[in-house]
């Protein structure tokens, strides 16, 4: 049976996790280092987020830099970026042939999407998407992070790492033997909308731009806009500020005050969410 999400080189890689290379920052890296030539650029594209992301490499030899360090990154290397770490945010001039496979792990699971990069050139593979929620994977992701973040050694990081390989790769490979169906892309968008709202919510409206959200969704911002839309009847931005001003007004009867709510909605200064709360309180 045909697999419609990976070709066969890539079945035969995520098939066997105990063979990839890990880059992580609790892990001795299997990677080698990059040529330092090449961070200054690096340097200069760099972005941190809240939420945890992870890069499986599947095609084409690339560099990525993670915490201020320059990995090359073959086909079949892990990137683990945990939350907070500085990270490429884009591909270099020189990035070509590559087959990328994110993944983004929210508090109800993991989004994934495939980026092809051709000449500078971006597209996502709509065959290659996913939305796995932890009950449907069996973890419990809170815990996995936890024991992660004080692994003892950085071998305990590794096979940790490694364990959450095997459980996503063999998730991901069943779903794409599954047969494709035109109900199915329309559930599957349903299921990435109730995913964006669930991020929006549990994170209180933090990192939630249009452009974030479409990157978590492996869609353009204008295509996610338009489906976003189509699945609750609210723009992103009407979204946003309706759960920011629902949060806003549970943390005020709880007593806190406003410049420490500015900070946990994510707001630039305390007067970037004056101007907000005079528009939407």
């Amino acid at each position: 049976m045909q697999n419609h999400s990976f070709d066969p080189v890539q079945v035969a890689r995520l098939w066997r996790p105990e063979a990839w290379k890990i880059v992580a920052s609790r892990v001795t890296p299997a990677a080698d280092l990059a040529d330092d030539g090449a961070l200054p650029w690096h340097r200069a594209n760099q972005s941190r987020h809240d939420r945890v992301e992870a890069l499986l490499t599947l095609g084409g030899q690339a560099d990525f830099c993670l915490a201020d360090r320059l990995y090359r990154c073959p086909p079949a290397t892990l990137v683990f970026i945990d939350a907070g770490e500085s990270h490429d945010n884009q591909y270099p001039p020189t990035a070509d042939r590559l087959r990328h496979l994110w993944l983004y792990f929210l508090d109800s699971g993991v989004c994934g999407f495939m980026a092809r990069v051709h000449r500078q050139k971006i597209t996502y593979d709509e065959n290659a998407r996913f939305s796995l929620s932890w009950d449907e994977l069996g973890l419990d992701w809170r815990q996995f992070v936890t024991r992660y973040r004080h692994s003892r050694s950085a071998a305990e990081a590794r096979a940790g790492l490694l364990a959450l390989l095997a459980l996503l790769n063999v998730a991901m490979v069943e779903r794409g033997f599954q047969p494709q169906r035109q109900e199915n892309t329309a559930a599957f968008q349903q299921q990435v909308i109730q995913t964006i709202c669930r991020h929006i919510r549990d994170g209180a409206g933090r990192d939630t731009s249009l452009a974030a959200l479409a990157r978590l969704a492996g869609y353009s911002p204008c295509h996610l806009a338009k489906l976003f839309h189509q699945h609750t009847g609210q723009t992103v931005l009407a979204y946003v500020n309706q759960h920011r001003r629902e949060q806003m007004l549970a943390w005020r009867a709880e007593g806190r005050a406003y410049k420490q709510i500015a900070a946990d909605l994510g707001f630039s200064c305390p007067a970037a969410f004056s101007r907000w709360r005079r528009q939407h309180a």
